[in-house]
């Protein structure tokens, strides 16, 4: 692996949030897998989670994930659960959740970007269920943390595969 680190070594996962005001809700983010029809030649792919406001402004500090060398046919397996730090309930409805799929570059020798995916606040709240599954459009980088300009990556039927599971004090 280009970075000489096993799988499950690395990334920046926080624990679990912890909860002190009642009403408050916490959401954790089981990412399953996200689809590439060349899945099979990334190079330590692993994924960065963005929390930003409407303006693409972080609103807490980023959180990558171990990386994977696990695959299927057209699928980059995780397996791993992502804590958001800030209580669901007090972003603001048109926050978004920025899913960024990075992977090393040998011969530029750089992580780079190869797309990313988003959701809002708002599409989190209007299911009212404490979990949900969702998958999620894959698009073409550069990211937009303002998540305005998406370009679908591939016209097939791949998608990132998430459960959104919330907690409430």
């Amino acid at each position: 692996s280009g970075l000489g680190l096993s799988e499950m070594e690395g990334g920046s996962l926080m624990p679990p949030l912890r909860l002190f005001n009642r009403g408050d809700q916490a959401l954790s983010i089981k990412i399953h897998q996200m689809g590439f029809k060349d899945a099979t030649e990334y190079i330590d792919p692993f994924i960065t989670v963005n929390v930003v406001n409407k303006q693409g402004n972080l609103l807490e500090a980023n959180q990558d994930t171990p990386v994977t060398n696990r695959r299927k046919p057209n699928y980059v397996l995780f397996g791993n659960t992502v804590h958001i730090q800030t209580p669901v309930n007090t972003l603001s409805s048109d926050s978004c959740i920025v899913l960024e799929f990075k992977h090393y570059k040998p011969k530029k020798k750089k992580i780079s970007t190869r797309a990313w995916c988003f959701f809002t606040v708002e599409e989190l709240m209007r299911a009212q269920a404490e979990t949900q599954e969702m998958a999620l459009e894959v698009y073409a980088k550069p990211t937009d943390l303002k998540c305005k300009k998406v370009a679908l990556l591939s016209v097939k039927n791949l998608f990132l595969h998430l459960e959104l599971v919330i907690r409430r004090e």
